[in-house]
């Protein structure tokens, strides 16, 4: 008896699924996080996360609330579908999205880095600013940045009082509860 070697790119898998769960939390992580959206060039993968470069993060308590729900949705998602079900390479790309969530829901509810976060709300608008200038398309020989690009800048910089606004909360909130920055961030980033 000769046995038929199993084809594995040819077995029924549940890649379909696992794709339409995988690319919208990708979407959603990209639009709750302005600046990676930036960096990344989100726009190019989904239009809708073009207006998202017109924004920063917020990390009021509320968002990050309503955020942690969302994660724990999508993690449930991906729970239930089976890993052997999948191709090998989104078996990977399951693995690293619940990695994913698991250290933002351990970095929210454990050490809730959110109170102490000093470096990130000192550096995100820079880099958020940075990026998107960096990303500017050419419009002549010494010039960057069509009108829409230019609209997206000035919306974004008029989101930094708000953006420090609740970074100040965040930070007094951490005060009380004696979760504070570290001493060197206080250093480097505070003074």
């Amino acid at each position: 008896c000769t046995r038929q070697p199993t084809n594995r790119a040819s077995s029924p898998n549940n890649d379909q699924g696992f794709v339409k769960v995988h690319d919208e939390y990708v979407v959603e992580f990209l639009r709750r996080n302005p600046t990676v959206n930036t960096y990344l060039g989100g726009a190019g993968l989904d239009p809708k996360l073009r207006e998202v470069d017109g924004t920063l993060r917020d990390h009021s308590v509320a968002a990050l609330q309503d955020e942690d729900r969302w994660l724990r949705s999508v993690q449930q998602s991906l729970d239930r579908i089976d890993p052997d079900s999948l191709s090998p390479a989104n078996r990977i790309n399951r693995q690293v999205a619940l990695a994913q969530i698991n250290f933002l829901l351990h970095q929210h509810q454990v050490r809730r880095y959110h109170e102490r976060a000093l470096d990130t709300y000192t550096d995100e608008p820079f880099r958020a600013i940075d990026w998107q200038l960096q990303g500017m398309s050419q419009t002549g020989e010494k010039t960057y940045g069509s009108p829409e690009e230019w609209t997206l800048v000035a919306k974004r910089v008029a989101a930094i009082p708000a953006f420090l606004k609740v970074a100040q909360d965040q930070i007094d909130a951490g005060v009380r509860s004696n979760n504070t920055p570290d001493w060197r961030m206080l250093i480097r980033n505070g003074m």
